[in-house]
């Protein structure tokens, strides 16, 4: 007879989804450039070349003319129009996983509440074509009034999306999953509106950091629904509870030492702290940097000639400028120690040999851009760039902490002798020590 298999075994599998999963994509995908184009309205210190929030020198932000899109308005409108993307893409996604539409009755209702928005936003634009041709909307009139039609029209792609929502999410934490992410979009919105309307560099430092996680959780959310994941439970795998609990746990502590990292980082970036030290590997030609002020005195001396001329600095910039670097050696260990571990055990596992070999490239790389950053002198493309892969960095790691979870974790648990005699017999799982 066989056994009523427990949660950590076989679980009913849910229905994949398509437009779910490909939805789910697409905002992680319109998050990494949102957080390189953030990169480089840092390194230009340009966050504040718009100074009002929610809209653009008193147009409506998806209205404000191309035409004045010139030096930092540039880089910072282009930032908040990528965070309208990523939030609208978060809305398609919730109405996809809920899919309110699949009743017959809200299908109507949504229906009709959407042809009505997009009805009245055609009747609001030919409102506004009478008044100018009549002579009666002057400029800001119409600066004011095109916040009318483009509530309506949005309004009406809420309804469209929900409308095409017919096929439910059956987990209801991954539905929960989605409406988290959402509220993510709209908490790094706002901070990120904070962060111009108060002049606060605090808030932007939140802001930095807090993309960095919505980026995980809208990869997270990706992978939980899409194929791979859903029919995991139907393929072979081997049961190595101490192999899996190991690199399970080197992995997510890799994951805290990633975001230990970042959080560093955009400290010495909003500080002014990227060019504290100007050499590598030493740090003014000794191993520690300065820790009095006479060691910052010829510290200061050495940064005004050849080959740096830079300002003077100082011991609080110094020391957190070092303890980014610190971080790297650490992050750098730590990624080396879980990618023997995989290697070495897990490597019948592809998913995770691809993650880990993944985040071994990211830290070359991150490795190699740190160093231009510094030896360059912080050139804004490659330090965005460096922020940009720090962020994919994080979001691998990510991944293959979930990928191990959901392989080795969920089913290595600890097991007696007679559950795992009995576990052997079921179909698709192999038990090993």
């Amino acid at each position: 007879m066989p056994l009523p298999l427990s949660y950590n075994t076989v679980r009913q599998t849910p229905q994949y989804r398509r437009a779910q999963f490909w939805c789910a994509v697409a905002v992680a995908i319109s998050v990494f450039p949102l957080i390189w184009m953030g990169g480089l309205v840092t390194t230009y210190g340009v966050g504040m070349s718009v100074p009002d929030w929610p809209n653009s020198y008193g147009y409506n932000m998806f209205l404000y003319p191309p035409s004045r899109w010139v030096g930092g308005i540039f880089y910072e409108h282009t930032h908040r129009l990528l965070g309208t993307l990523s939030g609208f893409l978060s809305v398609a996604l919730v109405a996809f996983a809920w899919a309110p539409s699949r009743i017959r009755k809200l299908r109507s209702l949504i229906g009709n509440f959407t042809l009505a928005m997009f009805a009245l936003m055609a009747l609001s634009l030919a409102i506004k074509a009478y008044l100018i041709k009549s002579g009666y909307a002057d400029y800001e009139f119409r600066k004011w009034y095109s916040h009318i039609y483009v509530f309506f029209g949005s309004l009406g792609l809420f309804g469209l999306v929900f409308w095409l929502g017919r096929h439910r999410e059956e987990r209801r934490w991954v539905r929960w999953l989605t409406i988290i992410q959402l509220i993510g979009i709209i908490i790094q919105g706002t901070l990120g509106g904070l962060r111009v309307t108060e002049v606060n560099t605090t808030l932007a430092i939140i802001h930095g950091c807090f993309a960095h996680a919505f980026f995980c959780t809208t990869a997270f959310t990706a992978l939980v629904m899409s194929k791979w994941w859903i029919r995991s439970d139907q393929t072979v795998r081997t049961i190595d509870a101490r192999s899996g609990r190991l690199a399970l746990y080197l992995s997510a502590f890799t994951v805290l030492l990633i975001f230990g990292q970042l959080i560093a980082g955009a400290l010495m970036r909003h500080n002014g702290a990227g060019l504290a030290i100007p050499d590598l590997p030493l740090a003014y030609g000794k191993v520690l940097p300065p820790m009095d002020e006479t060691g910052l005195d010829a510290a200061n001396a050495m940064r005004v000639w050849d080959p740096y001329h830079l300002p003077p600095t100082t011991l609080t910039a110094i020391w957190m400028h070092y303890s980014h670097r610190v971080g790297a050696v650490l992050v750098s260990l730590s990624i080396i120690i879980l990618a023997f571990q995989v290697f070495r055990n897990l490597r019948q596992s592809p998913p995770i040999t691809i993650l880990v070999t993944l985040l071994c490239l990211m830290l070359v790389s991150q490795f190699t851009l740190g160093v231009l950053t510094v030896y360059l002198q912080k050139p804004a493309d490659i330090t965005s760039l460096h922020v940009a892969i720090g962020a994919l960095t994080a979001m691998v790691a990510g991944l293959a902490t979930a990928v191990i979870g959901r392989q080795y974790a969920l089913h290595g648990t600890r097991l007696s002798a007679v559950s795992r005699d009995t576990l052997s017999q079921q179909p698709g799982y192999v038990v090993t020590a």
